[in-house]
């Protein structure tokens, strides 16, 4: 049986700085990867952020505009409250209304 066995062309030193530059390329691509990651982590958040900037934005003018519309109606109910509050009102007294009830009695 024979064996075939593959020399070696290249030096002890070739293959050295093939394995150094094997390495600089995978530390490359990490850094690389890296990058990217931090970088899209980075353009996300500040994309949400400003979009949930604006909603609340959009919140908080829908509130204060209903706050001015509460405002104006209370100050017509208190208008009107005063004014109704001048005139006297006609009530009648629970005696008035039930002097003349008879007494039911069932039998």
């Amino acid at each position: 049986m024979e064996t075939n066995q593959l020399t070696s062309t290249r030096s002890p030193m070739e293959t050295s700085t093939e394995l150094q530059q094997v390495a600089l390329n995978s530390s490359k691509l990490f850094v690389i990867v890296v990058t990217s990651v931090l970088l899209t982590v980075i353009i996300t958040g500040l994309a949400v952020y400003f979009w949930q900037k604006s909603v609340n934005e959009k919140v908080i003018n829908n509130l204060e505009q209903k706050i001015s519309f509460l405002e104006e109606q209370m100050s017509i109910v208190k208008k009107v409250g005063i004014a109704s509050q001048s005139t006297p009102s006609l009530e009648l007294s629970p005696t008035q209304t039930t002097a003349n009830w008879e007494e039911y009695i069932n039998s």
